[in-house]
């Protein structure tokens, strides 16, 4: 531990405590620390035990796994998944014959509304038919380049309301 922390977390406690002191209507004096000032485990155990701060643990633990996971593939390793993704893999089921081919036919069906610029009556009907056949991936591929291409007005809904 570098010796400059000790002084910064009794500093902390300290305005911390003249903090509360302060607004009790008390008086407080916060002085200087003498620079030969020892900082002993035990004081600074202490004098931390005073202060309480509440924080968001979770937040705080996610963004130091999503760092250690950067910091990981920045230096070239590959990031471990966790459990919870590993589980999620395993209940992901492979794509069917049926899901492929619906994957397919809704690709074409983009193709050929990009081409035009519209998206018919009939192309609305036929992708609501083909979605509940894919699996999760392949509906949000398929999304991911329908709902865009609507956006950039690329392709145009020939009737108003949602395009599926």
């Amino acid at each position: 531990m570098s010796k400059a922390l000790p002084f910064a977390l009794v500093a902390i406690t300290a305005g911390a405590a003249g903090y509360v002191l302060g607004g009790s209507g008390q008086k407080s004096e916060l002085r200087a620390a003498p620079k030969t000032a020892s900082c002993e485990p035990a004081t600074l155990a202490a004098a931390l035990s005073t202060v309480r701060v509440a924080t968001d643990n979770s937040a705080l633990r996610d963004d130091v796994r999503r760092i250690i996971r950067e910091e990981l593939a920045a230096a070239g390793h590959a990031p471990q998944k966790d459990r919870g993704e590993r589980e999620r893999e395993a209940e992901r089921p492979a794509p069917t014959a049926e899901s492929v081919a619906a994957r397919e036919t809704s690709q074409q069906l983009i193709a050929t509304s990009l081409s035009t610029h519209r998206w018919t009556r009939e192309q609305k009907s036929k992708l609501r038919d083909l979605l509940p056949q894919m699996t999760d991936e392949q509906r949000a591929a398929t999304l991911a380049e329908l709902i865009p291409a609507m956006n950039r007005q690329e392709i145009i809904p020939e009737e108003p309301g949602a395009p599926f």
